[in-house]
């Protein structure tokens, strides 16, 4: 019930950031907030859940909104938090976490990937 109450939440912000722009996001703390759940190493459906509010925002067609946040993420960033849940205890976690990732670089602007390629080579 949780798991589908927080796709609904992610598709409902999804909508409100395809209508109203990226100012959504940052209006709503998005990325201190996702950044914080990657990082709460208690709660593996906090960290599930913040990958899938990713993955949902690239699937709903909000992820080129989403795009300037994580790629000006740097060491303390999106990013960086998503890549480092890849080697998360959690096989659901670590699952989203590459899902979300795909949905992300999949959408991504070609040139962004000079950005994001040294932080993804790093993890790997």
């Amino acid at each position: 019930a949780a798991k589908a109450a927080r796709e609904e939440a992610a598709a409902s912000l999804a909508a409100q950031v395809k209508t109203d722009g990226p100012s959504v996001l940052s209006g709503v703390g998005f990325v201190a907030g996702v950044v914080a759940a990657l990082g709460d190493k208690k709660s593996p459906a906090a960290r599930e859940g913040a990958c899938a509010a990713i993955s949902v925002l690239c699937e709903k067609g909000a992820g080129k909104h989403l795009e300037p946040f994580v790629v000006d993420s740097g060491e303390t960033g999106v990013f960086n938090a998503l890549l480092e849940t890849f080697a998360d205890k959690t096989p659901a976690v670590r699952t989203a976490a590459l899902d979300a990732t795909r949905e992300l670089v999949q959408i991504m602007n070609p040139w962004a990937a000079a950005l994001i390629l040294p932080a993804l080579l790093h993890q790997i």
